[in-house]
């Protein structure tokens, strides 16, 4: 199994079971901590446009989202 195998599939689960949308109509806000690495977010940006096809995502810090 692939290291980000199962964010992949908990990515869909969310967006087609739970929300029941169709992400390739849908921009993605995504709320990450402080400590994220690049690496990481390199990766689930991957993991959104290639494997969910959404149109644009944004990348928020917990920290400034909150305040």
């Amino acid at each position: 199994m692939h290291e980000f195998e199962p964010a992949s599939q908990l990515l869909h689960h969310i967006l087609h079971d739970r929300l029941s949308v169709d992400p390739t109509e849908h921009p993605l806000m995504i709320t990450e901590p402080a400590w994220n690495t690049p690496q990481s977010r390199e990766k689930l940006a991957e993991l959104v446009f290639e494997g969910e096809g959404v149109p644009a995502t944004y990348f928020g810090s917990n920290g400034v989202l909150s305040a």
